[in-house]
């Protein structure tokens, strides 16, 4: 009865209806089923078994395949309806393709990117691994370059000593204070006559003769108040005498300035003469003069070491230009070998203040043969002071001279040891009339010595030549004309 049921199934149209006239798909056809249809529930299965066979047997085999595999396509209807299911699942197929594709690119560039990532990160070790091997080579040089450098610098300043010792021995005494402000008098007194004689009759004529910023700025830089004090050196009243004292100012200056505070500034050389070295890799540099190296040195020194220092530097002066008694060939010769870079130190120096220093603006209009004497006047004041402080500077003590920025913000004292009033102020030995008054101007400056001889006591002083200030006066009335220089 089962065969002839499976039988009559298949013998039958591939679409027939039941007794309910409800149509009836095949096996084959239900395979390829996509219609729209819902799932048939087993009642409804049920009802399309023909009459006088309900109560039999349960379906062979081949009848449950066939439920099987339409269950499938009734499912697949059932959530993918025919009008867009099977499109939408398919182009969702083709998106998860594409989006898989993409990930998979990513993924290769990441695992390229890794690779070149590690690649670097190999040749940054090796460099890496270069770099310190060669600075432990490095600084096993350096170690060894500071050991040798140690060992020399005992060797030379051993053989330093030896020399500083003979030099010691056979120098003569230093000189006594005494004999050293007379000399220091002599020096400098040939600053005032070769300015009275050379100046400016009026410190009108500085706005004639420059008329440019430079000149016009000079005269207030020179002193501390305004030119409306009548006791100011820049009031009308002091005009005939004024150009002389700014001419010694800045003469004085001058000299503070390039031999007092320079030891070693006849070892300074002109820029054409200084040495063209090359210091490796192609690159040249100008080697310092001797004068300018030695007196870096002298600067570069610790306050604390100051006894060292200046102990260190009276055997340098002693040793470059040693004292000679002309038995000696070989002092000889070195002695007047200083002695021609001296002259031509001074030469150097009468050249720059007649046309670099603000004194020129000082200077008034001469002739050629006025300006020859001019220039050897100047260079025997070079001579006069240089020679003195050469010798000085070879004593242990530090010189120090003093002027507006260490006594403009005092005021006069007659009993100071550090100053006394200009001659125009005509003031009598012992005369208090112009005590505590305020010092408008340092004219020449003060001269102190610190230390001793036996390289001690640098913070105690004496005074070798006082500061000659310029005081301003109360009692100058605003009518007088004192032309006294």
């Amino acid at each position: 009865m089962t065969n002839h049921h499976h039988s009559t199934f298949h013998e039958t149209d591939s679409q027939t209806t039941n007794s309910h006239n409800e149509p009836i798909h095949t096996e084959g056809q239900q395979e390829g089923y996509n219609s729209e249809n819902s799932i048939v529930s087993s009642h409804q299965m049920d009802s399309r078994t023909p009459q006088g066979q309900q109560g039999q047997s349960t379906p062979s085999h081949s009848n449950r395949n066939l439920d099987r595999g339409s269950l499938f396509w009734r499912v697949f209807n059932y959530f993918y309806p025919r009008s867009d299911g099977f499109s939408d699942m398919a182009q969702h197929v083709v998106d998860i393709e594409h989006k898989y594709q993409r990930q998979d690119e990513d993924f290769q560039n990441l695992v390229q990117n890794c690779n070149a990532l590690q690649q670097k990160l190999e040749e940054t070790r090796d460099m890496l691994y270069s770099f310190r091997h060669k600075y432990s080579e490095a600084t096993t040089t350096i170690d060894r370059l500071k050991k040798e450098i140690q060992e020399q610098e005992l060797q030379v300043k051993g053989a330093q000593d030896i020399v500083f010792s003979l030099q010691r021995s056979q120098a003569p005494q230093a000189l006594d204070d005494d004999m050293v402000r007379q000399k220091l008098r002599i020096a400098l007194a040939g600053l005032k006559p070769w300015a009275k004689k050379y100046a400016i009759t009026s410190l009108s004529d500085i706005k004639q003769k420059h008329n440019n910023e430079a000149g016009r700025s000079v005269l207030s830089q020179m002193s501390n108040t305004s030119k409306g004090h009548p006791g100011s050196i820049l009031h009308k009243s002091h005009y005939s005498k004024a150009g002389a004292i700014f001419l010694t100012m800045l003469l004085a200056d001058f000299i503070c300035e390039s031999i007092i505070r320079r030891p070693f500034f006849f070892l300074h050389e002109e820029r054409s003469s200084i040495t063209l070295r090359s210091h490796g890799s192609g690159i040249f540099k100008l080697d310092p003069p001797p004068g300018e190296a030695l007196e870096a040195i002298l600067t570069s020194c610790r306050p604390e070491d100051n006894a060292s220092t200046q102990i260190w530097r009276s055997d340098t002066l002693r040793l470059l230009d040693p004292f000679s008694d002309g038995k000696d060939d070989t002092a000889k010769k070195r002695a007047a070998g200083m002695t021609e870079r001296k002259e031509s130190q001074y030469r150097k120096l009468v050249r720059e203040f007649l046309t670099k220093s603000q004194g020129r603006f000082f200077i008034k209009d001469i002739s050629k043969q006025e300006t020859q004497e001019c220039n050897a006047g100047l260079l025997s004041i070079f001579h006069a002071v240089g020679d003195v402080f050469t010798v000085l500077q070879r004593q242990r003590v530090e010189i120090t001279p003093h002027g507006l920025y260490t006594l403009g913000c005092k005021n006069f004292q007659s009993t100071s040891p550090l100053m006394q009033a200009h001659a125009a102020h005509l003031l009598d030995e012992n005369d208090t009339r112009l005590d505590g008054k305020p010092i408008q101007m340092v004219v020449q400056p003060a001269i102190l010595a610190w230390g001793t001889e036996a390289g001690k006591d640098y913070d105690q002083y004496k005074v070798w030549a006082k500061a000659v200030v310029w005081v301003l006066d109360d009692r100058v009335k605003e009518d007088e004309t004192d032309t006294q220089g």
